[in-house]
């Protein structure tokens, strides 16, 4: 189990970086994911429920 948790995290960084730098347009992908993100921190900071 304590072997598989850093693994899991590695491949999914990896799997994370990999797409990003393979990608042949990886800004949109990111700027879309930041500001989903922006949206969702937004949400939560205006609506504190």
């Amino acid at each position: 189990v304590h072997v598989l948790k850093p693994r899991q995290k590695s491949s999914l960084s990896s799997e994370m970086d990999a797409p990003a730098k393979d990608s042949i347009t990886p800004l949109p992908t990111t700027d879309a994911m930041r500001t989903k993100a922006g949206k969702i921190q937004g949400i939560v900071m205006n609506n504190p429920e």
